[in-house]
Order: C-alpha cells, then structure tokens, then sequence
C-alpha cells in the first residue's frame, strides 16, 4: 500500500484524536508534489507553501510534512522515529517549547509504526505532534497546535 492511503488514514485518526472534527465530513483531498495525499473536511482552510502545507482549523492549526518536506529540512524520513521527532523540534518549533518525551504513545496504523507526543509551546499552546512510517520506509509529520486539546 503507498503512504497515500497511510496520509489519508491519519487525517482520519487525527479527526478522532481532536474531537468535534469528527463529526465533520472529508470532502476535500490535497495532494503533495511527491503524490502523498490526505483527506480533509471541506471547512479547513489549506495553506500551501512548497509542500509546507497548513491546514487552518476551527481548534487551530494542522501542520501536515511529508517524506520530501523531512529532506528538505534536513531531516532524514529514513531515521528512527524518536529521532525525527526530536530533530522535528529543533528546526521547525520554538525551542523553548515543553517537549514531553516520557509521553510517547507508541502506536501501529495499518500495521505501520507511529508515535504520539504532546507538547506546550513558550506561547502556553497545546501542541500533538505524530511521525508515521510509510511502506516505503520512510515517515512523515502531523503536527497540531491550538489553545487546547
């Protein structure tokens, strides 16, 4: 299976992890220049900066990388996941944001590896951040930031 169909089965969790989205149907696609594609609801305002794609939400923002976006910024898609998420931090976060590492949810989506974390930034933000590996070995980011989750 492509990670295509891992992108889309995210936005999916993600609707469950925040709640009232939910509800809300997937009525729109994006599609990322390397073909890696997510479903969201019609409602979301998507923000397109180079494959730097943000998703504007009633609960706040979505920041959605794939596997290209992870080179680009000089992140290997192909390392471990702790580590992606570590150096995810250090080049896109404030980095005085309140990393909880003893947090992290291992999890398996379409038996593909996955971790979960929760963060504060200096702003008193909430963010949820997850890494997924896709067929191809290698991962992407969901990164969500809002007054409260």
């Amino acid at each position: 299976m492509k990670s295509r169909s891992v992108i889309l089965m995210i936005a999916l969790l993600l609707a469950l992890l925040v709640g009232s989205v939910a509800a809300q149907d997937s009525g729109e696609t994006y599609t990322f220049s390397s073909g890696d594609q997510f479903a969201h609801p019609e409602s979301w305002q998507v923000n397109d900066r180079q494959d730097f794609v943000t998703l504007d939400t009633s609960f706040g923002e979505i920041y959605m990388q794939d596997s290209d976006q992870l080179d680009f910024l000089g992140i290997d898609p192909e390392a471990a996941l702790n580590t992606i998420l570590r150096e995810y931090h250090s080049v896109l976060q404030d980095t005085s944001a309140v990393l909880n590492r003893r947090g992290v949810t291992k999890l398996t989506i379409d038996d593909r590896e996955a971790l979960q974390y929760r963060y504060k930034t200096a702003a008193g933000q909430f963010g949820l951040v997850l890494a997924i590996r896709f067929s191809n070995d290698r991962a992407g980011i969901i990164d969500v930031v809002a007054d409260a989750l």
